[in-house]
C-alpha cells in the first residue's frame, strides 16, 4: 500500500514538474511576443509622429496614442489568445496521461484508496465511469458495499462516493479535480500547490 502511495506521489510529482516546466516555458514566450509586437508598434508610430510633425502636432499625438493603444490592445488579444491555446495544449496532455495512469493495475488501488478516504462504506453509493466498471467488485468489497454505480458524467476516472445517510457526496474524480485545476491556472496562473505560494 505504502509502495503504491509512493509511486502515485512520484507520478503526480512528475506531471506537476513536466506541467509547471511546460507553463513556465510557455509564459516566457507569450511575454516575449508581447514585447516584440509592442516595440515594432512603439518604433512605427514613433517614426509616424516625426514624419508628421510639421503638419499638425495635436493629430499627431492623438493619432499615436490611438496607435499605440490599438498596438497595446491587439497585444492583449494575442497573448490570451496565446495562453488559451497553450493551456489547452497543457490540460490535453494531463488528460492523456491520466488516461495511461486508468491503464496501469495501480488506478484500481488509487480508487480503492480514494473511495475508503472519501468515507465508502457498508450505508455508501459509489459512482464509477463506464470504463471503470470492471472494476466495481474489487472496490466494492475493499470498502464493503455492494451499491456500486455507473455515473457517465465521469470521464477521466476516479470515483464519487455519496454517503446515503447525511446525503454527502465527496467527489474524488479526475474530472473534477483537473477542472477545479484549470480554474484556478486562468485566475491566477497557477497550478495547485503553487496557489499558497504566489498568494
Amino acid at each position: 500500500m505504502e509502495q503504491n502511495k509512493e509511486k502515485l506521489a512520484k507520478f503526480i510529482d512528475a506531471v506537476n514538474a513536466d506541467v509547471d516546466g511546460k507553463v513556465s516555458e510557455l509564459m516566457q514566450e507569450a511575454q516575449s511576443e508581447k514585447s516584440h509586437i509592442l516595440d515594432e508598434a512603439a518604433a512605427e508610430a514613433a517614426r509616424t509622429y516625426e514624419k508628421h510633425i510639421g503638419e499638425a502636432s495635436k493629430k499627431i499625438g492623438n493619432r499615436c496614442v490611438r496607435e499605440i493603444s490599438k498596438a497595446e490592445l491587439d497585444a492583449k488579444k494575442e497573448s490570451l489568445r496565446r495562453r488559451e491555446e497553450l493551456t489547452d495544449t497543457l490540460f490535453n496532455d494531463v488528460c492523456s496521461r491520466l488516461e495511461e495512469f486508468r491503464a496501469t493495475p495501480d488506478y484500481e488501488t488509487y480508487i480503492i484508496k480514494a473511495a475508503a478516504e472519501a468515507g465508502a462504506g457498508k450505508d455508501s453509493v459509489i459512482f464509477l465511469a463506464p470504463y471503470d466498471m470492471s472494476r466495481s467488485a474489487a472496490v466494492g468489497k475493499a470498502v464493503g458495499t455492494e451499491d456500486i454505480r455507473q455515473d457517465s458524467s465521469i470521464r477521466l476516472g476516479g470515483v464519487s462516493v455519496l454517503n446515503s445517510g447525511s446525503g454527502i457526496i465527496i467527489d474524488r474524480t479526475f474530472d473534477t479535480a483537473l477542472k477545479e485545476q484549470r480554474k484556478l491556472f486562468a485566475a491566477k496562473n497557477v497550478l495547485g500547490g503553487e496557489a499558497s505560494a504566489a498568494e
